[in-house]
């Protein structure tokens, strides 16, 4: 009851679990003693949910009743207490403490079956009782509870409940006359109550004989199945139900039943269905034939048995209609997970689909949601289907989880005592469902049993993978989840962008090179530092992301200090404390009444969060610091000072110490989600930097150590031609070639210089002379920071506009005719008077 409605009070569930529960209880005594509830909790409020897009009639809508939690609370426990003490048809399945839908299918199947081994005849109706829950009469629900033997005092209660629902339509009430009550957990007990009490008026000595057992009729609520060996019986058994319902104020639609005549021929010893047609108050019920199927609880039948799902057809359509609907990707994944692949597992898990038939449907699954994120064919299948809480995205697996349940739901009948399944147990039908499922499910060559041990091997073929290692970290907090379980607070491209830097999908050249691929010739660093382009080197090392690695320590820096400050809690940023001989300076101070908090945030790669946690803790953990810090803040000696590094990988995973501590200072887990999130957000664009910022350099020829076949390097008294603009269609401009022409094509290798070949230098990529470079003068005072003049001829003013003139190498802008413009480069220069190239 916690996720439902409240009534027309307007007390929720939650509300009432907070009441005191002895106060409660005396409450629910005295309306049981005063023989009713009162008339304010039987009033029930009404919603009316369209069936079509432009409803017209009142037909076209569907009432929702809902009453209040205070009343449905006390009815839920009535029926736990009454369902122990109700003795009802042992083929009555629906709405009792027992798997019905698997134990009314399992035994349809077993008679259809048993009919065609043992070549006896059987004749059997599915019936539907139209709109049963709102039309039995009041009456007849009091007389079977007297002929039951329910206790007085819960009859008396019955009949005043009954006589005082009212439902409320706007402003006006309405009073209930026939019909359970909808949504009240008291009502499936008294209607199957009603329904047992009609079946057993239908000749129950007249039915199929399984082995010695007579199964006369399966009922799981109103849907029916009459059974007799002969046909005249069998419409002597309808005539029979059809008067039981009309007095209890239902009636059957011979519409929407269907009848099955299989009988035997004795020359031919052959099986076959006849046309017989049985007839309902004067309404003919359609025969089936051996094309025909019916449909029961969810299951399609035809005259042979069971038929065996193959849904890939409906999960393609379905998977088609996500795709082309106007949804986010984190939507289309909600909607996969929780109602899609729940649609099917009914059907798949009763029906005992193949396997072959489950691993399409995962294929199928699988290629929808590398669509919907946009990830890269090889993702490796634990990232996809490992738990959220392992690193993974949670989509559930048919291959795995049908089977399991399967056999579970099987184990089940084939444990149960009572008479009738020790009967179906000896059927060779259920022999053979028992071989088939004995077969092991297998997950990466490893026989998994339970689902315990499912969840724990994705996680194992997720922690093993390349991509995936850093992402089973056994120490990762719980909030680094919380924005892929609660995507609807996350920008949708930064919830897609997000998965791929999580999984470690985004394009490197040392993924891109694993294999076989011989399109990769190089897998060093653009950024010209001679070490593997990898997406930890991206992200934690590269010279190219430095300042962009900085912003994104100090967004999470500056995000913790406002939360912590709004929690009421007194901070200092980044204070500059003197230390003996040097000086040390902590990210931030937090002071508590008891406590003197020294945080220092760090973002690094995932393996080494427990290294970075250690490193931050002896460093500031050391008796001086500790007490340059008691001196610096005139800590008092009865204040303890404690260091809580903030340790927060690159791909968005909290330290789990880390987040404890926050969360004792008073952070929620939503708060610490955010600066998960912060850090995504920084790794990310000291990706999308990194492209953009060496795109340039590799577009033009390769420099010769690359060795690349057929490369035939310019002479060495000519310059390296500069490579053409692939996206303006246009050269290079004047500042382009200020800030990049001294690289080589391929921006790694080294360049030429009055033809002599310069080898790379390992910090800072060669570049060539040229006098037409304007002068690169050094902004005082910021390091990094470079004035380009640019004194453009007003005639070539449109020329250069139109090849594109971009301050750095990578971004673009346009120049006009006279500006002056600050930029910011990758790695530092150095200008001289007698020599205008960076070196």
């Amino acid at each position: 009851m916690r996720n439902s409605a409240p009534g027309l009070d307007r007390i929720t569930a939650e509300e009432l679990l907070t009441w005191d529960h002895p106060s409660l209880a005396a409450y629910y005594n005295l309306m049981l003693a005063a023989g009713g509830p009162p008339e304010h909790l039987a009033c029930s409020r009404v919603t009316f949910i369209p069936k079509v897009e432009n409803p017209q009639t009142p037909g076209d809508y569907r009432p929702i009743s809902v009453a209040s939690t205070v009343l449905r609370a006390f009815h839920k426990i009535l029926a736990w207490r009454l369902r122990d003490t109700l003795h009802l048809s042992p083929f009555q399945h629906g709405f009792l403490q027992r798997d019905g839908c698997l134990e009314a299918t399992a035994l349809l199947h077993t008679i259809l079956r048993k009919v065609h081994n043992s070549r006896k005849s059987c004749a059997m109706l599915f019936l539907d009782v139209a709109k049963a829950f709102d039309t039995v009469s009041h009456q007849t629900l009091f007389r079977v509870a007297v002929e039951l033997g329910l206790p007085p005092p819960l009859v008396n209660y019955l009949r005043c409940l009954y006589s005082r629902s009212t439902v409320r339509l706007a402003d006006k009430a309405t009073k209930c006359g026939r019909g359970v009550r909808q949504g009240d957990p008291l009502s499936p007990l008294l209607f199957i109550m009603v329904m047992d009490d009609i079946v057993r008026k239908t000749l129950p000595e007249v039915g199929f004989d399984l082995d010695g057992q007579r199964v006369d009729s399966l009922a799981y609520a109103d849907d029916l199945v009459l059974l007799a060996e002969k046909s005249p019986r069998l419409q002597d058994k309808l005539h029979l139900l059809s008067e039981a319902l009309r007095k209890a104020g239902m009636s059957l639609n011979a519409r929407k039943s269907r009848g099955l005549t299989i009988t035997k021929v004795s020359k031919r010893k052959q099986m076959v269905t006849t046309p017989t047609t049985y007839e309902c108050e004067g309404e003919p019920i359609k025969p089936m034939g051996t094309d025909d199927s019916v449909r029961y609880l969810g299951l399609h039948f035809n005259w042979k048995g069971r038929i065996v799902p193959k849904h890939t057809g409906k999960l393609d359509s379905l998977l088609k209609e996500l795709t082309k609907a106007p949804l986010k990707p984190y939507q289309r994944l909600q909607l996969l997970k929780f109602h899609a692949v729940p649609k099917f597992t009914h059907e798949l898990v009763l029906g005992h689909a193949h396997r072959n038939t489950v691993k399409k449907l995962d294929c199928l699954t699988r290629a929808a949601v590398r669509k919907w994120l946009r990830l890269p064919q090889d993702t490796p299948l634990g990232y996809l289907h490992a738990n959220v809480k392992d690193g993974g995205l949670g989509i559930p697996c048919f291959s795995t989880s049908i089977p399991l349940l399967q056999k579970k739901r099987f184990e089940k009948i084939a444990t149960n005592p009572a008479t009738i399944f020790q009967i179906m147990q000896r059927q060779d039908s259920f022999r053979t469902q028992g071989r088939r499922l004995d077969k092991p499910c297998r997950l990466n060559s490893t026989v998994v049993t339970s689902k315990t041990e499912v969840r724990e091997e994705w996680g194992n073929m997720l922690s093993n993978s390349i991509d995936g290692r850093e992402l089973r970290h056994p120490e990762v907090d719980k909030a680094s989840h919380e924005w892929l379980l609660r995507p609807d607070r996350v920008f949708p491209r930064l919830h897609m962008r997000g998965i791929q830097l999580r999984g470690g999908l985004l394009p490197t050249k040392a993924r891109s090179g694993r294999g076989n691929n011989r399109q990769v010739t190089s897998k060093t660093c653009r950024g010209a530092c001679q070490n593997v382009e990898t997406l930890n080197h991206i992200l934690q090392v590269c010279d190219v992301t430095h300042d962009a690695r900085c912003a994104r320590h100090n967004r999470v820096l500056h995000r913790l200090e406002r939360l912590l400050h709004k929690k009421g809690l007194r901070t200092t940023l980044e204070p500059v404390i003197p230390a003996g001989s040097s000086f040390i300076k902590p990210d931030l101070i937090i002071e508590t009444d008891t406590h003197t908090y020294v945080l220092d945030v760090s973002v690094v790669a995932g393996y080494r969060m427990t290294e970075s946690w250690d490193i931050k803790v002896e460093k500031y953990g050391r008796p001086d610091c500790v007490e340059a810090i008691r001196k610096w803040a005139a800590i008092p000696a009865t204040k303890r000072v404690e260091h809580l590094p903030v340790i927060v990988s690159n791909q968005g995973l909290c330290y789990q110490p880390s987040g404890d501590g926050l969360r004792a200072l008073g952070l929620t887990s939503r708060d610490i989600s955010d600066l998960c999130l912060l850090a995504i957000s920084g790794s990310l664009r000291c990706y999308d930097l990194y492209m953009r910022g060496t795109r340039a350099r590799t577009r033009g020829a390769r420099a010769p150590s690359e060795g690349v076949a057929g490369h035939t390097p310019p002479p060495p008294s000519l310059p390296l031609p500069l490579p053409p603009d692939t996206r303006r269609g246009g050269g290079r401009s004047a500042a382009e070639a200020a800030l990049a022409g001294g690289l080589s094509a391929s921006g790694r290798e080294g360049g030429r210089e009055g033809g002599r070949y310069v080898p790379p230098s390992k910090f800072h990529p060669p570049v060539r002379r040229c006098s037409d470079f304007p002068p690169v003068r050094l902004f005082p005072g910021r390091p990094g920071l470079y004035r380009v003049d640019l004194q453009l001829d007003r005639s070539r003013g449109p020329a250069l506009q139109q090849n594109d003139s971009r301050c750095t190498p990578w971004r673009r802008r346009s120049f006009p005719y006279r500006r002056r413009r600050t930029l910011r480069t990758p790695t530092p220069f150095r200008a001289t008077p007698g020599d205008r190239r960076p070196v």
